[in-house]
């Protein structure tokens, strides 16, 4: 699995299906093999008794911590114990079952496939491919479970049933592995935006893509630089695919000063900033050498931090943003507010992607990435001075 992500990303997960069912496949075959053989070494009843052992110790924490989860393990352990109390008493050996303890041992089957293909079904819609090796030990918990069931139907054919699992595993996996790449039903992510730096009246595409692909070509050229982008978003660490892009007519994001005063060792400043292109995330970046020991956002104070102050407003409805900051005396502040707004289709003109291409999703939990997509950034940067208000 990691080899996988290391090799595609986050589009293993578009092989999810022929990945998972190969390698379930590929151990089944693989375990049915070995348990078979430690049975001819050990005997059945000996066998299982301890490839339960697993299950009692499961079974036990999750009566301390999933007490409502915990008949997932009691009913199959239950049922399981019947057959082998039956065997045990009887003195059976495994070659002399007989016709009672096969149908016996095939009605205690029944609650460990029905939870068993139950829970993988709903890890595998909430996880696919990602949790493969929980999908695995859970196979292996309930082959070891139907041992005795695996044995009276491949006792005298184990190297066959094993390959009859394993060769159809192998050839799934080669279906996963050797994947027919990007298409209108399993597309690729890209991504791009557009950079206006008011201060210097100059424009960039960006992207956080690894590469140059087809559609972003279009924007970013053959051969783009890889350059930081904190003029945009002063804690950007990396560095992003960057090319010159036309200047467009679109208006910084304001800051007022409504009142600075100071007193003592403390410097108040009463600031509103604004989008006026109605941007929908405004966010105001204290640059290096402005200390802000204090500050509240619309009436709400903010919590202190050590780090570099900056506050970043998303939902932004208009109407300006009120900002009350308190600052060491004596010390000029200066400040990067950059507005963010959604939809470059709506300020330029582009070729659209094509059906193997969608846009980079701005989530949270996927896009981590400070620099997003589908999205234009003008920043100004402001210096209130020292003088005071007239």
């Amino acid at each position: 699995m990691l080899l996988g992500y290391k090799l595609r990303g986050v589009y293993i997960l578009y092989s999810s299906d022929e990945l998972t069912l190969g390698l379930l496949l590929v151990i089944a075959g693989a375990s049915i093999f070995a348990l078979n053989r430690i049975v001819d070494k050990c005997g059945l009843y000996t066998s299982l008794l301890g490839f339960l052992m697993p299950w009692f110790f499961v079974m036990t924490a999750m009566s301390f911590f999933m007490p409502c989860a915990s008949y997932i393990v009691v009913w199959p352990l239950l049922f399981t114990l019947l057959p082998i109390s039956a065997g045990l008493f009887k003195r059976h050996k495994s070659e002399d079952i007989g016709i009672p303890g096969i149908l016996l041992f095939g009605f205690a089957a029944f609650p460990t496939i029905l939870f068993t293909t139950g829970i993988l079904q709903a890890f595998y819609a909430a996880f696919m491919f990602v949790l493969v090796g929980l999908h695995i030990a859970i196979l292996l918990f309930a082959a070891a479970m139907l041992m005795p069931q695996i044995r009276l139907l491949t006792a005298t054919s184990q190297k066959c049933a094993a390959a009859t699992l394993i060769l159809p595993g192998v050839i799934f996996l080669l279906a996963g592995i050797f994947w027919p790449g990007f298409s209108a039903e399993q597309p690729k992510f890209n991504s791009i935006t557009y950079g206006l730096n008011a201060d210097t009246n100059e424009a960039v595409y960006m992207s956080c893509d690894d590469a140059v692909d087809l559609w972003t070509r279009q924007f970013l050229g053959d051969e783009p630089q890889r350059l930081p982008i904190t003029d945009f978003i002063p804690i950007a660490e990396n560095e992003y695919l960057q090319a010159s892009a036309p200047v467009l007519n679109l208006a910084p994001p304001t800051l007022e000063v409504l009142a600075d005063s100071t007193t003592a060792d403390r410097r108040t400043l009463h600031l509103r900033v604004d989008s006026p292109r109605k941007a929908e995330v405004i966010e105001i970046y204290a640059l290096p050498g402005t200390q802000v020991l204090s500050a509240v956002v619309n009436d709400v104070p903010m919590k202190a931090t050590d780090n570099q102050w900056r506050v970043s407003y998303s939902i932004y409805r208009g109407n300006g943003i009120d900002l009350l900051l308190e600052l060491p005396a004596n010390k000029t502040a200066q400040f990067r507010v950059a507005d963010h707004q959604y939809y470059l289709e709506n300020i330029m003109d582009f070729e659209p992607r094509p059906p193997q291409y969608i846009p980079k999703p701005n989530t949270v939990d996927y896009n981590r990435d400070p620099l997003k997509s589908e999205e234009s950034i003008v920043a100004k940067t402001y210096d209130i001075s020292l003088e005071p208000m007239l």
